[in-house]
């Protein structure tokens, strides 16, 4: 027997043994399933729901007060899903759904977050006499780090199935050198797509599972994209702190964040509200089990078979309407209005399959998949969003009127993030900053209005 043939015969073996013996059982069931053992630790379901609402409510109240420096909930805004457009087959270097131009989220959106950030009290100290104080920089930078590590748990554990480690911390907002960016907007959601590795060696592409954010944690990780990401780049180099990986969501200066620091967050939060320490494993194991029990069996089903993908048969015949344009059939299938799965190995059979079991789990969660949507734990409605027309303020983003700083130190501060463009904003204070209501068009900022 040839090296080549011992190989193989190992291989066909071991592969027969993990198809045919699975792991001992660790889970069973109490309390009307009310309640779940794993591996000896109970976890029940109305403290699992509440941890992940708890989380959400953390990080939103962090990112608001401490990053964007509104802490009343009137003039907090929202990011309109509906309008924004992405588009998932540009894979230009370093482009995202923030440049495309129809949306209007370009760096700007920095100044909106530097010029409240510079009104506030805290703001006012890390600006002064035309430099950046750098403690309190830094301060603020470790409190963006501490809203990173949130929404990495928010988005781990609302987006259905929990990703392993290395591919949730994979995740680009925009693209890199070698791969695409695996964050898009899609139908009025945020979209994350993962790749499992496992199957790169054996097909020569990776198996895709794309995963879908509920409303409030979609926002979450937009907004920090359009106004707290740039800005904190901005800082880090204003100090001459070195800045982390690129693209990459979740890394540092060494590069993207290993499992261990993903681990170490989930028994953290897992601790605190379950008291049970569920890693990156035993999180996946919980998830996998509850998923089955209150989602159904394709929950786990779906993510770890692979789509099987129907052989069409072949036809000779050529498309008349291929034909009419002058080009054959083929020709015209690989050049003009090419779908999606021939980009990204992303299809639109993924998407069909993934996105109902994401809206199970946020359902089970008691967690809005989109804006509108009603759950038994529906917490915000419009009308919470609202404030008096007396304390409305004219505040524009992307195309607009030109506005002030308050102070020649603010303005030079807002001047030095963004040279290359005017910076128009009027900061009051006291008062809430706001989009006046405009009719929708392609060019319009994708944001609400507030009073």
């Amino acid at each position: 027997m040839s090296v080549l043939s011992c190989m193989i015969s190992l291989l066909a073996y071991g592969k027969r043994i993990a198809m045919e013996y699975g792991n001992a059982g660790s889970v069973f069931w109490e309390g009307e399933n009310r309640v779940m053992v794993l591996h000896g630790g109970r976890i029940v379901m109305a403290k699992f729901c509440a941890m992940v609402e708890n989380a959400i409510d953390d990080a939103e109240t962090l990112f608001w007060q401490r990053l964007m420096s509104t802490a009343d909930e009137c003039n907090r805004s929202e990011l309109d899903f509906n309008t924004l457009t992405d588009d998932i087959s540009f894979r230009r270097r370093g482009c995202s759904f923030l440049d495309n131009k129809s949306n209007g989220l370009s760096n700007k959106h920095m100044s909106v977050t530097l010029v409240k950030l510079l009104a506030s009290k805290n703001g006012k100290k890390m600006w002064r006499d035309k430099k950046w104080n750098t403690q309190l920089t830094r301060e603020y930078l470790r409190q963006v780090d501490k809203f990173r590590k949130l929404l990495l748990f928010c988005v781990h554990v609302t987006g259905g199935q929990p990703a392993r480690g290395t591919e949730i911390l994979s995740l680009r907002f925009a693209n890199g050198c070698a791969r695409s960016r695996n964050v898009f907007l899609l139908d009025g959601y945020v979209m994350t797509v993962t790749f499992y590795n496992k199957t790169d060696a054996g097909w020569d592409s990776p198996k895709i599972v794309p995963r879908f954010l509920p409303w409030r944690v979609g926002q979450l990780m937009a907004s920090y994209l359009v106004y707290v990401e740039p800005l904190a780049k901005f800082l880090r180099d204003a100090i001459g702190h070195q800045s982390h990986g690129g693209e990459y969501i979740w890394a540092d200066e060494a590069g993207p964040w290993d499992t261990s620091k993903l681990t170490s967050i989930l028994k953290q939060r897992t601790g605190q509200d379950l008291g049970q320490d569920l890693g990156t494993l035993k999180f996946r194991h919980a998830a996998v089990g509850i998923g089955r029990q209150f989602v159904g069996d394709e929950f786990a089903r779906g993510y770890k078979d692979e789509i099987g993908e129907v052989d069409e048969p072949e036809d000779e015949t050529e498309d008349p309407l291929e034909m009419s344009a002058g080009r054959g059939s083929a020709m015209g299938a690989s050049r003009y209005a090419v779908p999606s799965d021939l980009v990204k190995h992303l299809s639109q059979r993924n998407i069909d399959t993934f996105r109902p079991l994401s809206q199970s789990w946020h359902r089970f969660l008691g967690l809005d998949s989109r804006k509108g949507d009603k759950v038994n734990k529906q917490k915000r409605d419009g009308a919470e969003m609202q404030a008096t027309p007396a304390k409305k303020t004219r505040f524009c983003l992307a195309g607009g009127p030109t506005t002030s700083a308050t102070t020649c130190d603010q303005l030079g501060a807002v001047r030095a993030a963004a040279p290359a463009t005017r910076i128009a904003s009027t900061v009051l204070p006291t008062m809430p900053w706001t989009v006046e209501d405009e009719p929708r068009r392609t060019q319009s900022p994708p944001l609400h209005g507030f009073d």
